[in-house]
């Protein structure tokens, strides 16, 4: 590129000043690439310092997480929030029986009758609904006492003979679920009989009880070669292809545990016969399922519990839910004891016309309902209200 000349005219003389634009152009476009550089520079920085900022709002957002976190795992308030909200999502997840009546407390008490608020009772029952029947084929009381954190498991034999309450007859305890107003009929019978009050209820029919147990991965469970030989040859495991058990310890399914906790012809490991081995099986498996649950990985019980609670239907409020886990959590409850009423010993079987073989309790009502009061509540001399 060759060299350009311009003109300038001074007023102080006629010369003329030679200007080379060749490095005047270069002088400009190397302060334009200065300028360039720096603010490219500059917007580096920028944006380098956005991304840092960016960076530590995630940072500083974790940290609240992770503070929160640790507030609701390891303080005492963080404990109730969070179980607070656990109650109120396990309740929403739960099917609620729309003829439910909920609990209230009693004014007075009658004589003979116990109540204790620190005691919270939840009937669980088992629906039998095979071939159009409607009958209660399992009836267990879970009793926690919230102020010791005892939890126990009480089963009502359903051959019991009792007056079934707003019917005018005495039946087998079974009866009262199908042939009365539902759960309302069945808690009022038990509650005039053994002079408890009972402030809840949840029942599964058989379709969802084999759900909770396949949910959970199976249940073990020790058999008799009797028990596996029986349970193998009848049809009390509907599904033919799981008819393969041995004496011993088993792994159940779903399928498999409820044929098991239907038997009642065959004595139990233990020599127990008939509906009180059958309700020791009932136990027994409920036990497992208490020890499988509570081993369960966190990852893994979010869904489980999601997966439990929708086959159950209940009249519990989120109230009862989360005394009943704050008791659970604060006592780290460990093992569940374990009641037959009738006891041994403590029933007759009789047969009655038209009724067929029951437990008759005549003679002995007292006494049992003296053995369930003071495992319940141990010795009270006074109702707690």
């Amino acid at each position: 590129m060759g060299k350009k000349r311009e003109e300038v005219h001074y007023d102080y003389n006629d010369e003329y000043e030679f200007v080379d634009y060749d490095e005047e152009i270069k002088k400009e476009e190397r302060e334009e690439r200065l300028r360039n550089k720096a603010l490219k520079k500059h917007e580096g920085k920028r944006k380098k310092n956005k991304a840092v900022g960016c960076l530590g709002h995630i940072i500083v957002f974790l940290l609240i997480i992770s503070a929160i976190g640790v507030f609701m795992i390891y303080t005492r308030p963080g404990n109730k929030l969070l179980l607070k909200a656990g109650s109120l999502y396990a309740r929403h997840k739960m099917k609620t029986d729309t003829n439910a009546e909920p609990f209230k407390e009693p004014e007075n008490v009658p004589a003979g009758w116990v109540y204790d608020k620190n005691v919270i009772n939840i009937l669980l029952v088992g629906i039998e609904t095979f071939e159009g029947g409607n009958r209660t084929d399992s009836m267990i009381l879970l009793s926690e006492n919230t102020k010791t954190g005892k939890v126990t498991l009480v089963s009502f034999l359903r051959d019991t003979y009792v007056d079934i309450s707003g019917l005018g007859v005495k039946r087998k305890l079974n009866y009262a679920y199908g042939h009365g107003e539902g759960m309302k009929t069945l808690i009022n019978t038990i509650q005039d009989t053994f002079r408890i009050y009972i402030n809840a209820y949840a029942y599964v029919d058989f379709d969802s009880f084999e759900k909770i147990i396949d949910v959970l991965g199976g249940v073990d469970i020790e058999i008799s070669d009797k028990e596996a030989s029986y349970l193998n040859t009848t049809n009390y495991i509907s599904n033919a292809k799981y008819r393969n058990l041995k004496s011993g310890v088993n792994h159940f399914n779903g399928n498999q545990a409820l044929g098991y906790c239907r038997v009642r012809k065959i004595p139990t490991l233990e020599g127990v016969n008939n509906d009180l081995g059958r309700s020791l099986r009932q136990r027994k498996v409920l036990s497992a399922i208490f020890e499988k649950y509570k081993n369960q990985k966190i990852t893994k019980l979010v869904s489980v519990t999601n997966k439990i609670l929708e086959s159950m239907t209940t009249n519990m409020s989120s109230g009862n839910i989360y005394t009943l886990l704050e008791a659970y959590t604060e006592h780290r409850v460990e093992r569940t004891e374990q009641l037959m009423i009738p006891a041994a010993n403590l029933f007759e079987p009789v047969t009655i016309n038209g009724v067929g073989a029951v437990l008759s309790i005549d003679k002995f009502r007292e006494q049992n309902i003296e053995l369930l009061h003071s495992t319940l509540y141990g010795e009270i001399t006074e109702n707690v209200n």
